[in-house]
């Protein structure tokens, strides 16, 4: 599955087909369902609004952020195995509106969308391909 991750900016994103999925928890005022062409809204696969609101006043390193969300994504997994299994249509296109684009939680989500996706596929843990150490000797 393709996935495609944006940051809305409406004079721009009606030009990305797909399965189009806001992930945010608040709706970005002063915006409709209308004028973002969504299909979905997964308020669910949000942050939390704690999170939501460390995220939004950058009291977290980059690091912490991951993590605190790849756990909340976990305790959330079979429901977000759920919505992936009825997205109809490709790429799946990830909208948030989140105001720092340096700082958010987009990156970790696609992370864990690609590593789950891989899981559910092949039926084990991601992880990177081996590596092999050539053997020189003689």
């Amino acid at each position: 599955m393709e996935i495609v991750t944006r940051f809305w900016r409406q004079e721009t994103d009606d030009l990305f087909a797909g399965y189009r999925v806001l992930v945010d928890p608040v709706w970005p005022d002063p915006e409709t369902w209308e004028s973002m062409l969504l299909d979905d809204w997964w308020k669910e696969v949000a942050p939390s609004d704690n999170l939501w609101k460390e995220c939004q006043n950058n009291r977290l390193s980059t690091n912490q952020l991951k993590e605190i969300y790849r756990n909340e994504l976990n305790a959330r997994r079979s429901d977000i195995v759920r919505y992936l299994k009825d997205v109809p249509a490709e790429p799946l296109v990830l909208f948030s509106g989140e105001s720092n684009k340096h700082f958010n939680t987009m990156g970790a989500l696609y992370e864990y969308l690609l590593r789950l996706i891989w899981e559910e596929e092949y039926g084990k843990i991601f992880s990177s391909p081996p590596c092999y150490l050539a053997d020189h000797t003689e």
